[in-house]
């Protein structure tokens, strides 16, 4: 097993004059009496920073974070980063000893095994905790659905879940949990910048007050969707008339704000924009 990477144990920094969102922080509040909380929309709706932001505000909860990616999609690598994660949580009390013991076996048990042992392990955590799997989707591993859908059905009270994914985990409980009213969802619908909030957006990107027809209408073009407002702004930057600009823009008839960042940011010379979304 490699050195883990300590950057993927604590979540990322905002940018520069984040918007924090109330609206969105009360909903995660409540979710934490529901025990798993899942946050699944498309790239670019600011899934990861919402995330961030909240715990940010929320200094008193125990949290421990893993950041995923496809190198990640190995049972014992997985478990590795998140029982390091709740030792980083309870450093004194080292909670997953037992978990990481059968980790470190010459021979590895049965799946079985070591699943009822995490969960044990998590079942005696000093207080309560919430971790944090952000980019959950990129996690394909049979084993490791197995391992998540375990510990999803045998939650331990100690233990609060935020999965975040750009599209549904393949995990059989969520219909339970949610006709159970145990478990919070937010989706692209949520994290819609309303549109006082994109009008804020506007006003930050172009480092000018927009006013709210023009707010209006690439809110409504763009749905909301941050990336989207964004780029609007910097454009908006460079229009002297920025209501001819917005009724321009909508006019185009683009269902997304990706139709328009196909049209202005795609130059032959470059890579294409959806990668950088």
């Amino acid at each position: 097993m490699g050195t883990l990477i300590a950057t993927k144990l604590r979540p990322p920094r905002l940018r520069e004059g984040y918007m924090t969102r109330p609206r969105l922080l009360a909903q995660l509040d409540r979710g934490l009496a529901q025990g798993l909380i899942l946050i699944s929309a498309p790239a670019g709706y600011g899934k990861t920073s919402l995330a961030a932001d909240w715990l940010r505000q929320r200094p008193a909860l125990t949290t421990a974070w893993v950041s995923l990616d496809e190198t990640d999609n190995d049972l014992d690598v997985f478990l590795r980063y998140v029982t390091t994660a709740v030792h980083n949580a309870f450093p004194q009390e080292r909670p997953c000893a037992n978990t990481q013991t059968l980790l470190n076996a010459p021979q590895p048990p049965p799946l079985e095994t070591i699943t009822n042992t995490l969960i044990n392990d998590l079942t005696y955590l000093p207080h309560a905790l919430l971790l944090v799997l952000d980019d959950y989707h990129l996690i394909t591993l049979p084993a490791i659905q197995q391992v998540t859908a375990a510990l999803i059905r045998h939650l331990p009270a100690t233990l609060r879940l935020l999965l975040i994914t750009r599209v549904d985990p393949a995990l059989p409980l969520l219909a339970r949990r949610r006709a159970q009213q145990q478990l919070l969802e937010m989706r692209a619908a949520d994290l819609r910048f309303a549109l006082t909030e994109a009008r804020a957006v506007l006003s930050q990107t172009t480092g000018s007050e927009v006013d709210e027809a023009t707010a209006v209408l690439l809110e409504t073009q763009t749905e909301g969707w941050i990336i989207g407002l964004q780029l609007a702004g910097l454009s908006l930057r460079e229009q002297p008339d920025q209501a001819a600009f917005a009724r321009a823009f909508l006019g185009r008839n683009h269902r997304l704000a990706m139709d328009f960042c196909w049209m202005r940011y795609w130059p032959i010379s470059r890579p294409p924009f959806w990668r950088f979304c």
